[in-house]
């Protein structure tokens, strides 16, 4: 049997991880500089979960607070001028990167009113927000986001929680491609606890980055071979993408690697075949999933997304059975792929308290996860 899972933000819940109203109350704290830790990696993270180091040395940042600052300050202008009480995250940040892009001359008097605020609040007038590059603001939101998507629930209590799929998972005669839309590692977690093969499409096969070991990094090459395969279709917080500055390789573009490891992020190795050093770093390290509101734009012009897209596409219609939990039906590109693979695929199971699964099917069935036992 061929078995297609489709994940939303609600399959994370259980794991303690954010829905979009938790993400706007993080957001929405004030001052919100307060909340926020900078170091000099450029990474940015939450000040709940840092430790008394991190608390530290995320302070000492020479440029953080007014980051920070600006961030909140735009967040309240965009609230504000459209009337909400809170913060869809996805949609600010489509409006910010419009504002960059498409309406500079606001995006740059925004940065101006900013710091003429930060210059009354904080009594100094040295600030320059227009001479910070704008990617250090769009970072710092990314690794915000990023932070809460850590799982750090107990482990017992999370396995206890999924083993409905686990269970699922681990069976043999089941082939299983799971499609989802979480950029967390609660999958793989669950995988590595329960020892389970499976294919994200990435590999050390063929690759020329290498950490400091001369060990070889993953990257993405597409292979979904295994009887389970795991498909993030948005991206993951432990991808990067490689991008190749020399010229003698500008040819290359840019990989996508995947690492759990600080340092190799951060210095990985590209390596030419008599294994000499051709670059010893990576530009801009940020988590690669993508968010606002223009998905399938950015899928298109993306060579590891546009194939995710197009695996999804191809291999749905071609299960028996589809799984949808905890998505809410608000992505138009995705929703697009399920309607017209529905005809196809003869049994749907939808698990989700609250959401409506907004298309006919003669095989779909609903579970409430608050009142019934979880059956795949």
């Amino acid at each position: 049997m061929k078995v297609s899972f489709l994940l939303g933000a609600g399959f994370s819940y259980n794991a303690g991880l954010p829905l979009v109203k938790d993400i706007s109350d993080k957001f929405l704290r004030q001052p919100l500089y307060d909340h926020i830790l900078w170091f000099s990696s450029g990474e940015s993270k939450w000040t709940d979960w840092a430790n008394k180091a991190e608390q530290h040395n995320g302070k000492i940042h020479w440029r953080g607070l007014e980051i920070a600052f600006f961030l909140e300050f735009v967040i309240r202008h965009y609230l504000n001028v459209n009337g909400l009480a809170e913060l869809n995250y996805e949609k600010f940040y489509f409006y910010l990167l419009s504002l960059k892009t498409k309406d500079r001359e606001t995006y740059e008097d925004l940065l101006q009113s900013a710091q003429q605020q930060y210059a009354e609040v904080f009594k100094k007038d040295d600030a320059d927000f227009l001479s910070i590059p704008d990617y250090e603001f769009f970072s710092c939101f990314y690794h915000l986001i990023e932070d809460l998507l850590w799982v750090r629930s107990d482990r017992e209590e999370l396995y206890t929680a999924y083993k409905p799929y686990s269970d699922f998972f681990m069976a043999e005669d089941v082939e299983i491609n799971i499609f989802t839309l979480n950029h967390d590692l609660l999958l793989e977690m669950l995988f590595e606890h329960y020892d389970i093969d499976y294919s994200d499409g990435f590999s050390t096969d063929r690759s020329t980055l290498v950490d400091d070991n001369g060990t070889k990094l993953k990257v993405f090459n597409g292979d979904f071979q295994k009887r389970l395969n795991l498909l993030k279709l948005h991206g993951s917080i432990d991808f990067y993408q490689y991008r190749y500055v020399r010229e003698e390789n500008s040819h290359k573009g840019a990989d996508y690697f995947k690492t759990l490891d600080f340092h190799a992020k951060h210095t990985a190795n590209d390596i030419d075949e008599n294994g000499k050093v051709i670059q010893n770093f990576t530009p801009q390290i940020i988590p690669q999933f993508i968010t606002g509101e223009n998905k399938l734009e950015m899928i298109r012009n993306d060579k590891m997304y546009k194939l995710l897209y197009s695996n999804f596409k191809e291999h749905l219609k071609d299960c028996d059975k589809l799984i949808i939990v905890g998505y809410s039906f608000g992505d138009a590109h995705i929703n697009t792929v399920l309607e017209s693979s529905l005809p196809n695929i003869e049994e749907v199971l939808h698990i989700d308290p609250y959401a409506i699964f907004p298309f006919r099917h003669d095989g779909y069935k609903k579970i409430n996860p608050l009142t019934e036992k979880v059956q795949l």
